[in-house]
This record gives C-alpha cells, sequence and structure tokens, in this order.
C-alpha cells in the first residue's frame, strides 16, 4: 500500500509578465492512494492494484489557430484497476496480458476530463530464448473525450506494435554482449483518430467556436538499434 502528495508548479510561460499582479496561478496538487499485490509461480507472474487520485488545480489546454490555451479545470478525481500477468508456455514463449478499469471526472460537474481513456488492454506473445527476442503485442485504448465537457468524443482503437532482437551471447570478447534490435510500430498500419489536434480559428453553422482538427495514429515505422558493449 502506497500514500504519496505531490505538487507541480505552474510553467514560467504562463505568467502574465506585462500586469505581474493578475497573474493567480497555484500549483497543480494530488494526493495518491495505491494499493496492490503480486504473486509468483515457475511459470506465473501476476500482479494487479487499485489506485486513487485526488487532484487539485490540474491544468488542461485548448488550440485555437494553432494558439495553445492553459487555463485550471479545478479538481479532478482519478481512480481505477489495474492488473497484468505473464504465463511462461514453455519452450521461450510466454504469453502476456495486462488491462485497466479507469474512472476520470471534474469534480465540479462529474463529467469525464480529457484524454484519459476509460480503459486499456493489451496482449500478446513473447520469445526469449539462446540470445534470440521477439514480441508481437496489441494494444487496445478505450474511448476518450479531446475537450471538456465531454465533448469531441474519440472512439476506442488498437495498434499491433512487434520487435525482433538477438544479443550475441558467445563469441569472442569484443562481440560478446552486443545486440541489435528492431521496433516495428504499427504493423496494420491503422489510420484511426486517437487524439484532438485543436480548432480552427474560423467558425461555421455546424461548429460555431471553431472546426475541431484530430491526430491519427502515427503510420507504419521500423526503429533499430544498434548497442556495443564498451
Amino acid at each position: 500500500m502506497q500514500v504519496a502528495k505531490g505538487f507541480l508548479a505552474p510553467n514560467e510561460n504562463f505568467f502574465n509578465y506585462q500586469v505581474p499582479g493578475a497573474t493567480n496561478l497555484a500549483p497543480q496538487q494530488t494526493w495518491n492512494y495505491q494499493a496492490g499485490t503480486t504473486w509468483q509461480t515457475r511459470r506465473l507472474s501476476i500482479s494487479g492494484d487499485v489506485y486513487y487520485i485526488d487532484f487539485a488545480n490540474e491544468i488542461a489546454k485548448e488550440t485555437f489557430a494553432g494558439q495553445t490555451v492553459f487555463f485550471n479545470q479545478g479538481g479532478t478525481t482519478y481512480k481505477g484497476i489495474e492488473a497484468e500477468g505473464t504465463y511462461f508456455i514453455g519452450a521461450g514463449f510466454s504469453a502476456y496480458a495486462n488491462g485497466s478499469v479507469n474512472s476520470a471526472k471534474d469534480k465540479a460537474s462529474g463529467l469525464w476530463v480529457p484524454n484519459a481513456p476509460n480503459g486499456t488492454f493489451s496482449a500478446g506473445i513473447i520469445f526469449n530464448a539462446n540470445g534470440w527476442y521477439a514480441s508481437l503485442i496489441d494494444k487496445w485504448v478505450g474511448r476518450t473525450f479531446g475537450d471538456v465537457g465531454e465533448t469531441q468524443e474519440i472512439g476506442s482503437y488498437n495498434v499491433l506494435d512487434g520487435a525482433l532482437g538477438y544479443t550475441f551471447v558467445g563469441g569472442p570478447d569484443w562481440v560478446r554482449g552486443a545486440s541489435i534490435k528492431l521496433d516495428l510500430g504499427n504493423l496494420l498500419n491503422s489510420t484511426k483518430i486517437d487524439a484532438l489536434a485543436g480548432y480552427t480559428g474560423g467558425g461555421t453553422a455546424q461548429y460555431p467556436g471553431g472546426v475541431p482538427l484530430y491526430w491519427t495514429i502515427p503510420a507504419r515505422s521500423v526503429f533499430a538499434t544498434l548497442a556495443w558493449p564498451l
């Protein structure tokens, strides 16, 4: 079990330099409560926890015509349940899964906080033996809202990622421990919307406050890493 208090002072660029006395920003503050447990055998490792975060003076932002405006959305509450587990199948293969059910709401209105998913889940297969490593994991992210007041709803989406690598466990000393790894992002090249980017400067009849703009999941990618011990 764990209890912690934290705070984060506002960024310097939040302050009004022309009229310093007009600035009235309090630091973001949190009380964090968490309790969990783990259980492990030769083949199975599982863990889980529950959490509750009492947030005061949480800073949010909105972007209009490329200009970002920061504001204090007041008190918010985050709570949920998380769990993960790994099961060793054999011959270097393991099955992996983790997930969470979350709640993130404004204290005053009871409405959902922006950019906080109502749940997450990932599952996949991992191989690790004789210097070789490979994984194939699919991650699902639940519904979110892009803006305050439960507006600009963004549906759930998933991304399939993979990895393949090798670490030299034998051979001469100068090569032992060297490794090469390929990270393969978004293998299915999904282009679903995953976040609100902001609003245009001019409104329309349908969107008087500005037309919403969105980010999509980054396209398929390959990232290579080569490491050599000194």
